[in-house]
């Protein structure tokens, strides 16, 4: 008759004196025969040590069930050290883990091994009773009890196919001390890892890639819930921890498919997995690739703010409306557009639907601002009602199409008299207004507020004045603003005829094209189409809080899992007045948006001389013409996309040559100087 299988018993103590002699006693009176016990003392500072031996040296073995046991001592070094010290004495087949503060039910490695045996399992855990200081079973609407049973019930009533969808979740293992494992097992996942609060979720999830669990439905695990447990001292570390080990997870299973075909990926639940994935907030861990602290570099010699002197004359007051006050993109445009306007002798002032970081911005140019309460979201219901109340005096500017619900009732209450709309989006207000609670109620009364509009749009490029005038608006001026003096522009100097910095900078999302830019950049570099050190750096990742964030996770990792990870730099959303180092290092630009009014980054480039590559879209068109200054591409396709930059950093001197021509272009049609008087031209008719 063969011999028992071993099963490897590791107990790590720290300072458990109270508790210590019943997890011992917990372990040597299993019903089950062939035990090690390996007991490993990370420094404890009490009497736990003493109480050790003490039932070490009163344990009385039995011929049917001896237990061999060892006992180490060594200096602190963490819960996880202690483990992976025990676990690398161990001897048995199987393995468990019981922690110093909790106890073993009587029978629970035979019930354990018996089952794993039977269901060809390499990892499994059991229910768990919560217990008190008295080892008594915890009440009802005792906190730990309610979380625990919630996980239960969800695993049981809601729609979740595995049990590793709901490890992702909730944690129903509680404890490294109830996880039963084979060494197989333990070989595969590898070392508990030093997390003060969650190493036994990291080791379960990457268990989890291996094979999928054995859930035994009893309670032969004992919880004990006290004052000193670890999680008390270090829930401040839960959401680092935490971000960790999803990150590690979502790149595990992203870059190959896991042997454990009951995993959740993408892999085997590509429709289940993206729903748990974005309902968890997972993809927010991946933020911890994305650079938010940038170094500042010296921009000595890249593009200057011109300063103006103020006039005198009183030329009447100019009202802006912006849906918003960031620092970036069409929003900046009131900021300089306002400064400009004052400078030229209007009163300028700002109203804006929601606030934001311009406000002191302009208040420090002496330009008021009147803001929206930011908590205030159905504003198409307030609008009439603030068109009403609020006396907008003089002119009137509504920068962008998002801020319909200040345009169209100042529109119809003035007549459109004094009233100027100013336009970037390439697409009609129909379209984007499309789905909006309030559209069918707006949708009768556009054609009555349109004909107040005829000679009061402007577009911000020729392109997005064709789309809106095709969808019934009345044909309006192209008015083309870079806030960029061409004057003062940088001619970056090229001393070695090497291109190998590339950089895009904008709002980083589908329609920006950036995942389709970072499919073209990794097939150039593994088709080895360019140089294996050309660097790619994305500028304008949105913060973890902002919901489109998890629409990045895949590209993230793409990126991150890729053996070119280190030729992409990824950067968190930075302010346009501090996007100067980025462009002073760039050596090529690329655009990669897939529709576009007329980016002021593209146009920031052109007026530093950069070669550029970007997109045939809407007024990208109208700034670069192919191959005389720059490279165009087509949207939404990544061959193409890849052969524009390949022809951009193989082709230096020509790349070079089309930057400047593209930088003469920008003077003579995109530079402030060129475009401010335009502005103030219409303002006047």
């Amino acid at each position: 008759m063969s011999s028992p299988i071993l099963v490897s018993v590791i107990i790590p103590v720290y300072n458990h004196e109270e508790y210590v002699v019943e997890a011992l006693l917990s372990v040597f009176n299993q019903s089950y025969p062939n035990i090690e016990v390996i007991i490993v003392d990370d420094g404890s500072t009490d009497r736990s040590v003493e109480k050790i031996e003490l039932a070490i040296k009163s344990w009385v073995q039995t011929p049917s069930a001896p237990r061999k046991i060892t006992f180490i001592q060594q200096e602190n070094q963490g819960a996880h050290t202690a483990i992976n010290r025990g676990l690398s004495l161990a001897n048995g087949e199987w393995l468990t883990i019981l922690n110093s503060d909790d106890f073993f039910h009587h029978n629970r490695i035979e019930i354990m091994l018996k089952r794993v045996v039977e269901g060809k399992a390499e990892w499994a855990f059991s229910y768990v009773d919560g217990v008190d200081k008295e080892s008594q079973l915890l009440r009802s609407k005792n906190a730990w009890k309610d979380s625990y049973e919630c996980g239960l019930r969800n695993l049981f009533f809601e729609n979740i196919p595995t049990i590793g969808f709901l490890l992702l979740r909730y944690n129903i293992v509680v404890s490294s001390g109830n996880l039963f494992f084979s060494r197989a097992c333990y070989e595969s996942v590898g070392l508990f890892k030093d997390l003060k609060l969650a190493h036994d979720l990291d080791f379960i999830l990457r268990a989890l890639i291996f094979s999928e669990p054995l859930f035994v439905r009893e309670p032969l695990y004992c919880y004990r819930i006290h004052d000193q447990n670890t999680f008390h001292k270090v829930q401040h570390l839960k959401t680092e921890e935490f971000d960790r080990i999803y990150r590690e997870y979502l790149c595990g299973v992203f870059a190959s498919p896991p042997k454990n075909l009951q995993a959740p990926c993408h892999w085997y639940w590509p429709s289940f997995f993206a729903q748990w994935r974005s309902r968890l907030k997972m993809d927010e861990s991946l933020d911890f690739y994305v650079e938010r602290e940038v170094d500042h570099i010296a921009t000595s010699g890249c593009s200057k703010v011109i300063s103006e002197s103020v006039s005198r004359t009183n030329n009447g007051h100019i009202t802006l409306i912006s849906h918003e006050l960031s620092l970036s993109g069409v929003p900046k445009l009131v900021l300089e557009l306002a400064i400009s306007l004052k400078a030229n002798g209007y009163v300028p002032r700002v109203v804006a639907l929601s606030d934001g970081p311009m406000r002191l911005e302009l208040e420090k140019h002496g330009i008021p601002v009147y803001s929206l309460n930011e908590r205030f979201r159905i504003l198409e219901c307030l609008s009439l009602l603030f068109a009403l109340i609020f006396r907008v005096k003089g002119k009137v500017i509504v920068n962008s199409a998002v801020s319909w619900p200040m345009a169209l009732p100042l529109f119809f209450l003035r007549r459109g008299k004094n009233v100027f709309w100013y336009i970037h989006e390439s697409l009609p207000l129909q379209t984007l207004l499309s789905g909006r609670r309030l559209s069918n109620f707006i949708s009768p009364l556009m054609k009555p507020v349109q004909k107040f509009m005829s000679g009061r749009l402007w577009f911000g490029s020729e392109a997005t004045g064709k789309i809106w005038s095709h969808a019934g608006f009345p044909i309006g001026k192209t008015v083309y603003w870079s806030g960029i003096s061409g004057s003062n522009t940088f001619e970056k100097p090229k001393k070695a005829m090497r291109l190998k910095n590339l950089l895009t900078v904008g709002s980083v999302c589908t329609r920006k094209g950036t995942h389709h830019l970072i499919d073209a950049f990794l097939l150039c570099l593994k088709d080895k189409r360019i140089p294996e050190d050309t660097l790619l750096t994305i500028v304008g990742f949105p913060h973890r809080s902002r919901e489109e964030f998890t629409s990045l996770g895949d590209s993230i990792l793409k990126i991150v899992t890729s053996p070119y990870k280190e030729n992409v730099r990824m950067v968190g959303t930075v302010a346009s007045d501090q996007l100067d180092p980025f462009f002073l290092q760039a050596d090529i630009f690329i655009q990669s948006s897939t529709m576009e009014c007329l980016p002021i980054a593209l146009l920031k480039a052109m007026s530093l001389g950069l070669p550029i590559v970007t997109t045939n879209v809407d007024g990208c068109v109208e700034a670069i013409q192919d191959l005389e200054t720059g490279y165009l591409c087509l949207p939404y396709n990544v061959n193409s996309l890849a052969d524009a930059i390949v022809k951009a950093v193989n082709n230096p001197e020509e790349s070079i040559a089309m930057g400047k021509r593209a930088q003469q272009q920008f003077n003579q049609k995109f530079s402030l100087e060129k475009t401010r008087g335009k502005i103030f031209a219409a303002l006047t008719e």
